[in-house]
């Protein structure tokens, strides 16, 4: 269960970084 909300943070993250 961990490794699928960090997989799910991964994109948010970068998505965060390129705004």
């Amino acid at each position: 269960m961990i490794f699928y909300y960090l997989l799910r943070s991964i994109p948010t993250v970068l998505f965060d970084l390129c705004n």
